[in-house]
């Protein structure tokens, strides 16, 4: 079947930003990134796409997380027309690990540095796939939303968990 994967963000003000994407049978690719406002009601689309539904909205700017290859991402901030700067990249072994936070001065989020993995299989007779285990360490950032050098706030180790796709 066909499905809508939705995340949207509030303003003080009330515009809404919005991440959606057509969900088809296990396929999902990019989101449509848009807003409205009560001011001004009706859809505004803007010219670029994101990785996921993940969205954040403050200051008359987005934040959100966009494909760059199919093994690159980047974190950005645009503004209402759809110019988007960079905040943050990642490429193996570095991953943005889960979801972000932004609110119009400061921007944060979260790494993961993958430094080894294996693959973990039971024994014949256990009816458990094999799963693949990574260890690493996650860290956490904030960075000023006009640009500089990302902070690091934390470092947090992982020890041979379950990989996360």
């Amino acid at each position: 079947g066909i499905d809508v994967d939705l995340g949207f963000a509030l303003q003080r003000d009330g515009k809404v930003a919005v991440s959606y994407r057509v969900v088809a049978i296990a396929q999902a690719g990019p989101t449509t990134i848009a807003w409205f406002s009560p001011s001004a009601p009706r859809v505004h689309v803007l010219p670029l796409h994101g990785s996921d539904t993940g969205i954040r909205i403050a200051g008359d700017r987005i934040a959100l997380a966009r494909y760059v290859t199919r093994s690159a991402s980047v974190l950005v901030v645009a503004d209402l027309a759809g110019r988007a700067r960079p905040v943050a990249r990642f490429a193996s072994p570095v991953r943005l690990r889960g979801r972000f936070d932004f609110d119009g001065r400061q921007i944060t989020w979260a790494s993961d540095r993958v430094t080894s993995t294996r693959v973990d299989c039971p024994p014949p007779g256990q009816e458990r796939p094999c799963v693949r285990r990574e260890t690493g360490v996650t860290s956490i950032w904030i960075r000023s939303a006009a640009g500089g050098v990302p902070r690091l706030i934390a470092r947090l180790p992982f020890d041979d968990t379950i990989a996360r796709p």
